[in-house]
C-alpha cells in the first residue's frame, strides 16, 4: 500500500468515526436510544458569564469531565457557539435535579435537560427544556440539523450557521430555543404554570411579566460579560414579551 492509499485509507476511517459519533449523539437527541432515557447539555466555560481564556476554559472542562465520570456518567464531548465558542458535555441520563445542581456548582447561568416523552402518534420524543436557576425558562421538542423551513418560506441550513449551534465531530445541530418558529410549551414550575391558573388576575400577571422584562433589561446593561451571557437574557426577555403580548391580546378579545 502506497503513501496516497494509506493517506486516503485514513480519511476514510476518521470520516466513518465522525459520522458514528454524531449520529449516536443525533440518535440520543432524538429519543431513539433505548438506554436513555435523559439527556443533559452542560460546559463549564466561562462561569458566572465572565469570558475567560481559552486555557483556563479548557482547564475547567476537564475537571468536569472527572466530575461526571466519577459520579458514574459517561459524557460525550461537543462543541458549538453561542456569542462565543465553547466546548460543553452531553451527559447521558442525568436527571434534571442533578444538571441543576452541577450547573450551579460551575457557575453556569443555564442548561439544558432533555426527557423521553410520548408523541401525537403514539411513538418516543425528547422535549427539551432550557433551565435557569432550575426552571424552565423555554421548552422545544424538535432538534435540527438539515435544512428547514424558517420564517416565511425562507430556507435556513444548520449545516451552514456560523453562530448559535452545538456541533459533534464537523457535524451541526440546534434545539431551537427561543425561535417563536418552533413554538412549544410545557407545563412548569415557572411562567407556563402561572398562564394556566385561572385564580391569577390578568392584571396580576401583566405586572409580573413587566417586571421580568425589566430584570432582564438591567442584566443586559452589565458591562464586558460574555456574548453568551446577553444572548441568554435578550432571548429570555423577548419571550417574556412574547407571553405578555399574548396576554394583551386574549385579555382584549374578551372586553
Amino acid at each position: 500500500m502506497n503513501k496516497d492509499t494509506k493517506e486516503l485509507v485514513k480519511r476514510m476511517v476518521r470520516r466513518q468515526l465522525n459520522e458514528g459519533g454524531f449520529l449516536r449523539v443525533h440518535r440520543m437527541l432524538l429519543g431513539m436510544v433505548p438506554q436513555v432515557d435523559e439527556v443533559a447539555i452542560l460546559t463549564a466555560w466561562n462561569p458566572n458569564a465572565e469570558q475567560l481564556p481559552r486555557d483556563e476554559n479548557n482547564q475547567r472542562n476537564k475537571e468536569l469531565f472527572r466530575d461526571l465520570k466519577a459520579a458514574g456518567y459517561g459524557p460525550i464531548k461537543i462543541k458549538g457557539k453561542f456569542g462565543n465558542f465553547e466546548k460543553s458535555l452531553l451527559i447521558p441520563n442525568m436527571s434534571r435535579s442533578n444538571v441543576v445542581e452541577m450547573g450551579q456548582r460551575y457557575g453556569q447561568e443555564a442548561v439544558i435537560w432533555g426527557s423521553k416523552a410520548e408523541d401525537d402518534m403514539g411513538g418516543i420524543k425528547m422535549i427539551f427544556q432550557y433551565l435557569e436557576d432550575g426552571r424552565a425558562q423555554d421548552a422545544r421538542d424538535v432538534v435540527l440539523v438539515g435544512k428547514h423551513k424558517h420564517g416565511e418560506g425562507d430556507v435556513e441550513d444548520v449545516q451552514a450557521k456560523e453562530d448559535y449551534y452545538s456541533e459533534k465531530a464537523g457535524r451541526k445541530f440546534v434545539i431551537p430555543f427561543f425561535d417563536e418558529n418552533w413554538e412549544f410549551e410545557i407545563d412548569s414550575d415557572s411562567i407556563e404554570e402561572i398562564l394556566l391558573k385561572e385564580s391569577v388576575p390578568e392584571t396580576l400577571l401583566a405586572k409580573e411579566l413587566l417586571q421580568k422584562i425589566e430584570e432582564r433589561k438591567s442584566k443586559l446593561a452589565v458591562p464586558n460579560a460574555s456574548k453568551k451571557y446577553y444572548w441568554h437574557h435578550r432571548c429570555i426577555m423577548r419571550e417574556n414579551v412574547r407571553r405578555l403580548k399574548k396576554l394583551v391580546d386574549s385579555y382584549n378579545s374578551l372586553v
